[in-house]
């Protein structure tokens, strides 16, 4: 036992001898075992907890105290500090395990723990971004290489490095030249958090065909009326517009009169 080897372990024997007026006399003795086998107290050791995985963790200044140490000189403290750290499902999960045992003089101990869970639960945050909504001409539309459109900076609470996943897109639109192309990123900590942000730009096409040197009004004798021009015309996306002509006078057959001629000419890109 070894609270009988220590500061509290010993015996105590107390001896009483009574005496009369003849001498004659008794002893009577009694013994104590004198002993310490209450282990000290621990204080200050918190209460388990579940912390985000950003923040501190210090640790606290846990103190013993005996049932004894009210004499001098008896010694209680902190014996050991401990943490292990068990690694959980990613990698800014664990699970922390802090033990403190408190020693007295006579070898007796008291041991408690604190688990903290740290976890991840924020999500990245991309931040520093375009403008959501932008258009473009369909002269100059962006392109849907994802290489064309930088992801916006990303910061997390816990991991430096944040993977960044693109998903570009074209949504179309009434025509060929009018569609919306859609820029989105994903970003994922290590712990599958996510957070996106998008960009769409609008493309559209609002100018019309043009026709190349169209024939002004003029007067013609009616014997020699002008043969209809040719027209040429171009557009700046579509390379294929088309064409109509109408022609409308009033002229009378087997008569030479004034009259006028009206010719139209129309053309239309794929957009209308």
């Amino acid at each position: 036992d070894n609270s009988r080897h220590c500061k509290f372990g010993y015996q105590l024997h107390r001896t009483w001898t009574a005496h009369d007026e003849c001498g004659n006399s008794k002893t009577v003795s009694s013994t104590i075992d004198v002993f310490d086998n209450t282990p000290p107290t621990l204080n200050g050791v918190p209460q388990d907890t579940t912390m985000a995985c950003d923040l501190s963790r210090p640790w606290p200044g846990v103190t013993a105290t005996d049932n004894c140490d009210y004499v001098e000189d008896v010694e209680v403290s902190i014996s050991t500090e401990e943490q292990v750290v068990t690694d959980g499902s990613c990698q800014d999960k664990k699970t922390i395990t802090r033990t403190w045992t408190g020693q007295d003089d006579c070898g007796n101990t008291k041991t408690e723990s604190q688990t903290i869970e740290v976890v991840d639960t924020t999500p990245p945050a991309f931040y520093g971004e375009e403008e959501a909504e932008q258009t473009a001409d369909c002269t100059a539309p962006p392109s849907i290489d994802p290489a064309s459109k930088t992801a916006p900076p990303v910061s997390d609470n816990c991991a430096n490095d944040v993977d960044v996943s693109s998903d570009h897109s074209i949504i179309s639109g009434t025509c060929a030249h009018t569609y919306d192309v859609k820029f989105h990123w994903t970003a994922t900590d290590n712990c599958g958090n996510t957070d996106t942000s998008q960009i769409i730009v609008h493309v559209s096409d609002t100018k019309a065909p043009e026709f190349s040197n169209p024939p002004a009004d003029t007067s013609n004798d009616c014997a020699t009326v002008d043969s209809a021009w040719t027209p040429e015309y171009s557009d700046d996306c579509d390379s294929n517009p088309t064409h109509s002509y109408t022609e409308d006078n009033g002229l009378v057959e087997g008569q030479c009169e004034n009259y006028q001629i009206v010719r139209t000419w129309k053309t239309s890109d794929d957009c209308g």
